[in-house]
């Protein structure tokens, strides 16, 4: 039986036509978590959150709004772990049935998953600091992902992707970021300045 069935009902309301504060709103759903300060759910955004008590949101993390939710499922032996000013799109997917440790100022575009289990075998998963996923990226289980590694929309990880490295494709194949500027500048495309970066992720 749920102890606490007003809080299912809270977290299923329709709420973004009630303005209320980011706070208040990651407090309703992901009350039970671990959860740091000044944690934000933006207006219009909804969670599903499974294993509460097994979830740690450090500092500032914050969810997007959007048409489908974000989902943090923690099974009984497992943990997931969000570091300070990380941040979700709409739609993105963690499910941990042993470990998921995400670092600080990490970027997750719509529809990216991060599982450690895939029905064959469960191992954990380790993302490093100031990552950027891009849309519908998939980690899969024993992935490490290094600092400032960029993963490219739709792509699928099944391998480590050292720091600083961009990985795309399915499965994910690895280029120093160097190259890619290069590559760029020889275009005549400017890289993404630190500004844009840190601005909405699609």
């Amino acid at each position: 039986m749920n102890p606490r069935p007003w809080l299912d009902t809270l977290r299923r309301l329709a709420l973004p036509v009630i303005r209320i504060p980011s706070i208040i709103r990651a407090w309703v759903f992901l009350r039970g978590t671990r959860l740091g300060r000044r944690v934000r759910l933006l207006r219009g955004g909804r969670l599903w959150v499974e294993g509460e008590e097994r979830i740690t949101l450090s500092d500032l993390a914050w969810f997007n709004s959007g048409p489908i939710p974000t989902s943090l499922v923690c099974e009984p032996e497992g943990e997931i772990l969000i570091g300070v000013h990380t941040g979700f799109n709409y739609g993105a997917s963690l499910r941990a049935r042993r470990s998921i440790r995400i670092g600080e100022e990490c970027m997750f575009g719509a529809m990216a998953m991060v599982r450690d289990h895939d029905g064959h075998r469960t191992a954990p998963v380790v993302i490093g600091d100031r990552v950027w996923l891009g849309h519908g990226v998939v980690v899969e289980p024993g992935v490490t992902i290094g600092d400032d590694a960029v993963i490219s929309a739709g792509s699928v990880v099944v391998e480590d992707v050292p720091p600083r490295m961009i990985a795309m494709g399915n499965p994910a194949r690895c280029m120093p970021l160097k190259a890619l500027r290069r590559a760029q500048a020889a275009h005549g495309i400017e890289a993404p300045s630190e500004k844009e970066k840190t601005g909405a992720v699609s």
